[in-house]
């Protein structure tokens, strides 16, 4: 798209160099394309005469069967915002080290849109990125967001202290390419208040030391107070939410659960002293404490013996052992005049891993897993593919054969489960898991990961509730939803086959009509 830029230039004599475009939507329903092109501040507004000429261009150049609405932002280059820009890429594209980088260890200079960006990493940190990859993506990313030329500069800090904690501690772990196995316990008779069902496996209070995402805690509930703001809008509205504190033997932390409206009468029934497990995000609150932003609780009753702390431990990670994952490269997902899905804020904030088995029979633990497939979803897009064959430890029934196409050939080659999963687990960390009647699934992912240490902790969502809720249909079978939703299924019952039509129709039933 970059090159109607060019092409606007050489037809207007070079009157608009300074644009850039920021986004493109078409809306092949409306068959409506919005244009949005940035310019930097300092230029001043763009006169009405200037906006005609460049919307007569691209409507000219793109040769549009429909309506063109063509918009303006300004480019404010304000270190904030810039600041966060950079999180946000850090965040999304180098989650390993982000948890270690604070706000501090980023210094924005602006000299007349001429932005440097300088980065202090501990040398640990450095070691462990493609450091001219990472400072083309991160000038990269920052230009397309804001009209300025970037620079970036990275300096080396020999030894970091985040909140007390001496940072040669991961300094170690990181140069022996290790990652921590966090330790966790079960609860007893798990039942949901609120939210959506999770894994009921609980990491320990005294172990949480940072900021840290889609974190299980449990404890007894102290301090219970139920307190109302107003959400602002168009329309005010009194939304309730609950803070308390949850007590894990000595160990402790706040809890604040923003609560909709229609589970304050499950909420209001929580008592002082119930004993609770919660999945949410640790953040630093308003007194600069850690707490817990929770998304889902459930009452449950806690062994007596978890507060004594197991150690921690670590195990080898070196990334991938057996299976790597290939990207995905859609001509379908680049042409953004072909496709021009919206999808809600919920897609955008989060990354997926839409993922099927294919298993010697339905008894999650008796049965194995002779296939998984998957993709991962990122920023609405389809990025990646994992699927491998496992060797089973006993021969493939005909019956199976004749539902999947699998036999027994087939698999005599294939790495182990216990190989496979550790890959499996590796590429969807920091992910929400997504299947079709995901139930199933995830017993035989779970049951497979607990021996080697991957206990698959992740948020988890089902694409046949998602249907059932916004669907009408006679049934609700994987092929009866994808050909509703004008999306092809080949060779149905194949792991990736499976996964990528519930992807494509978990992105549809989430667009934004």
């Amino acid at each position: 798209m970059e090159k109607l830029i060019v092409e606007l230039n050489k037809k207007l004599n070079n009157k608009f160099t300074f644009l850039k475009i920021y986004d493109v939507e078409y809306n092949v329903a409306e068959k409506l394309c919005t244009f949005t092109l940035m310019y930097p501040e300092n230029v001043g507004d763009i006169s009405f005469n200037d906006r005609n000429l460049i919307y007569d261009f691209i409507k000219s150049y793109l040769n549009l069967n429909g309506k063109l609405v063509l918009k303006f932002k300004k480019s404010y280059l304000d270190n904030e915002f810039i600041l966060k820009e950079v999180m946000l890429f850090l965040k999304n594209n180098y989650s390993s080290i982000f948890a270690y980088i604070k706000d501090e260890n980023i210094k924005i200079e602006n000299k007349n849109c001429y932005i440097n960006t300088t980065l202090s990493f501990a040398k640990n940190i450095i070691n462990c990125i493609d450091r001219a990859k990472f400072e083309i993506d991160i000038i990269n990313y920052l230009s397309s967001k804001f009209c300025a030329e970037f620079s970036l500069e990275i300096k080396e800090l020999p030894v970091v202290e985040y909140d007390g904690i001496i940072e040669k501690r991961l300094e170690n772990v990181l140069e022996q390419n290790m990652v921590e196995k966090t330790p966790r316990y079960k609860v007893i008779d798990p039942v949901m208040l609120v939210g959506k069902e999770f894994y009921f496996e609980p990491e320990y209070i005294e172990n949480i030391e940072t900021e840290k995402l889609s974190v299980i805690l449990a404890g007894k509930v102290a301090n219970l107070n139920k307190k109302t703001f107003i959400k602002k809008g168009k329309v005010e509205k009194e939304k309730a939410y609950y803070t308390f504190l949850l007590n894990e033997g000595k160990s402790s932390i706040s809890v604040v659960y923003f609560c909709p409206k229609v589970n304050e009468t499950k909420m209001d029934k929580l008592a002082v002293g119930d004993s609770v497990i919660m999945m949410g995000d640790v953040k630093n609150g308003y007194n600069g404490s850690l707490t817990l932003y929770a998304r889902s609780i459930a009452l449950c009753e806690i062994p007596k013996d978890i507060y004594i702390t197991k150690p921690k431990t670590v195990v080898k990670n070196l990334g991938y052992k057996v299976v790597e994952p290939e990207k995905i490269l859609s001509l379908e997902q680049e042409n953004l005049f072909a496709v021009g899905p919206v999808y809600n804020k919920h897609i955008y904030d989060n990354n997926f891993v839409v993922f099927d088995v294919e298993t010697t029979g339905l008894d999650a633990d008796i049965c194995e897993i002779i296939e998984i497939g998957a993709c991962k979803i990122e920023n609405g897009k389809i990025t990646q593919k994992f699927q491998t064959l496992v060797k089973p430890k006993r021969p493939i029934s005909e019956l199976i054969t004749n539902l999947t196409g699998i036999n027994n050939k087939m698999v005599f080659n294939a790495p182990i489960i216990e190989d496979v999963i550790k890959d499996f687990h590796y590429f969807c960390e920091n992910t929400i898991l997504v299947g079709y009647n995901v139930g199933f699934d995830i017993k035989f992912v779970q049951n497979a990961g607990k021996p080697e240490g991957c206990m698959f902790s992740n948020e988890i969502e089902d694409a046949m509730a998602i249907a059932r809720e916004k669907l009408r249909l006679g049934n609700y079978k994987l092929k009866t939803v994808v050909k509703e939703l004008n999306i092809n299924l080949e060779n149905a019952h194949r792991a990736y086959n499976d996964a990528l039509a519930t992807a494509k129709a978990f992105l549809k039933l989430n667009e934004i009509n």
